[in-house]
């Protein structure tokens, strides 16, 4: 079972590589938007978790 849903967005790759196996770590389902105008209405998009 998932520990939940993650949104990753940052301008470096690095860092969201870093950040995006750390969480698959613990057990999230991490998401990464290709382009991010307006990152703070994905999650209330898509419902609660």
């Amino acid at each position: 079972m998932a520990a939940g849903r993650a949104l990753v967005v940052d301008d470096e790759e690095g860092i969201r590589v870093l950040c995006r196996v750390n969480l698959e770590l613990g057990g999230f389902t991490v998401f990464e938007p290709v382009t991010a105008p307006k990152p703070s209405r994905w999650p209330a998009a898509s419902g609660p978790t």
